[in-house]
Parts: C-alpha cells; structure tokens; sequence
C-alpha cells in the first residue's frame, strides 16, 4: 500500500486499524506535521517502524499493534515529548528496549508484548508510566529495584521472559495488577507493607523458582481476586490468613512442596470459583 497523505493540510488523527494494509508504514502524514494519533494497528505492515516519525512532535497515541513489524525501536521516540500511549505489541520486534523513553513524562501507557525483545527492563521506566506490558519477550536479567514502586503504577506484565533474581521488596500502593509468570525468579515472596496494598486484585507470581513460605500477610491484600503462585517451589503450611480474602476468586497453589491441611478458614471464601492445591504435600481431612 503506497498512501498518498502528505497533501493533507490539517491531519491531526489517523486511523486505519483493521484492515489489510501492507508495505511499509507512512511517514508522509500530513504537510505541516500536526498529526497528533496514528492508528494502525492489525493490518499487515512490514520493515522497520520509521525515525521519520519523530517529526510529528505533537503525537500523543501511537499504536503499531497486530502487524508484521521488525527491526527495534527507534532510539529518537524519546524525543516525542507530548506521547502518552505507545503500543506496539505483536509484532517482529527485536533489539533492546530504548533508555531514551524512561524521558518521556508525558507517557502513561507503554505495551510493547508479544515480540522478542532482549536485554535488561531500562531503570526508571515506570517513573511515569501508570500501565506497562513486556510480556512474551526475552528480556533476561534482574528486574530493576525501583521498577515497581513509583506511585503512578497501576498495572506490570513482565509474565513469560527471562527475568532472574529476586522479586522487588518496594511495591506502588496504586498497583492493581501484578504479573511476573513464567520467568526464572528466585527468592522468596515479600513485599514491604502489606497492609497498604488495598487496590491489589491481581497478583500471579506463578512458573518461577521462589522458595520460602506464603507470606500470611497476604490476607491484608483484601482487594485480591486472584492468586497465583503455581509451579514454584514454596514450602510450609496453607497461612490461615488467606481466608480474609473475601473477594477471592481464583486461588492457584498447585506444584509446590506445602504441607500441612485446609483449614475450616478456606470455608470464609464465599466467593472463590476456582482452586487448585495439587501436587503438594497438604494431608488431613477435608
């Protein structure tokens, strides 16, 4: 597809997702380069996403989703100082993730899952942003120390990379999803300040190598809807304290090493529609 845009005066917002487009993406949006949202997401866009359009300094949306995209990401995008939403997920992507976006003040929304991004997460990303997805790449290392803890983060998916080490201690009062799934995560689950996570609904800590026990001060995270710490290799008894968990829906222990029984507490959880506690080594009585 060869669009012929560049003789439109006033084009602030393109929009052509779900269609079947091919080619490589449109630099020539526009003669005064007023764009400010560009939309083209699931169409079958090929190469590189071009540095051309960095001169559309007014974009404040780009969504690049659902295509058949490669190469990486320009290092110049941290140059679009109004972009509040990137998302390229879904594509052919590769190559490190640029430290120039962590500069981007204004971004509060950045999914770039579903490609094969390599390296480390770069410090300081989530110092703005409220959403952030990285899941399904190969992004390895250690997670960085301050990732989850800036008080705008709502929602982290880092599910199915190649993360090691120990989970951060420091979590955003704010967060309300938590994925670190399938990664190589060792250590044990602990946050600091149970007590004050009350908007976290979501945490799935599942397909890791985390040890220790399950911290009983989860039963403060009252919100909790889901819980899933499957497959790792957690040790010790079922805490009581998980039958505060009023909302719980989803309760996911399966294939870890815990021992003990399932104490009349569990019978609290009015609301749980799913449990699974196989291959453990939990006894007694039902």
């Amino acid at each position: 597809s060869c669009l012929q845009l560049d003789g439109l005066d006033s084009l602030k917002s393109l929009n052509l997702s779900y269609n079947k487009f091919t080619g490589p993406l449109p630099t020539n949006l526009g003669k005064n380069n007023l764009l400010q949202e560009l939309q083209l997401s699931t169409n079958g866009f090929q190469g590189e996403i071009p540095v051309g359009l960095v001169k559309y300094g007014n974009l404040s949306l780009i969504d690049l989703s659902h295509n058949e995209l490669s190469g990486s990401i320009p290092e110049r995008f941290g140059e679009l100082s109004k972009l509040q939403i990137l998302v390229l997920s879904a594509n052919n992507l590769r190559g490190e993730l640029p430290k120039l976006l962590v500069n981007i003040q204004t971004l509060f929304h950045f999914a770039a899952n579903q490609n094969n991004f390599v390296g480390n997460i770069p410090p300081g990303i989530t110092t703005y942003l409220r959403n952030l997805d990285l899941s399904f790449n190969r992004l390895s290392r250690t997670i960085p120390q301050d990732l989850l803890s800036p008080p705008n983060l709502r929602s982290l998916d880092l599910s199915y990379n190649l993360l090691e080490g120990p989970i951060p201690t420091e979590i955003s009062l704010s967060l309300f999803r938590l994925r670190l799934g399938g990664n190589l995560l060792n250590g044990t689950v602990s946050f600091r300040s149970y007590g004050s996570l009350t908007k976290l609904t979501y945490l799935e800590l599942d397909n890791n190598s985390l040890t220790g026990e399950i911290p009983p001060e989860l039963g403060l995270c009252r919100s909790l809807a889901l819980l899933n710490l499957a497959q790792n290799r957690l040790t010790g008894v079922l805490p009581v304290q998980l039958g505060n968990l009023a909302n719980l829906q989803v309760l996911y222990l399966q294939k870890n090493k815990l021992v003990g029984v399932i104490t009349y507490q569990f019978t609290q959880l009015h609301s749980l529609q799913r449990m699974n506690f196989s291959s453990n080594s939990i006894g007694g009585s039902i």
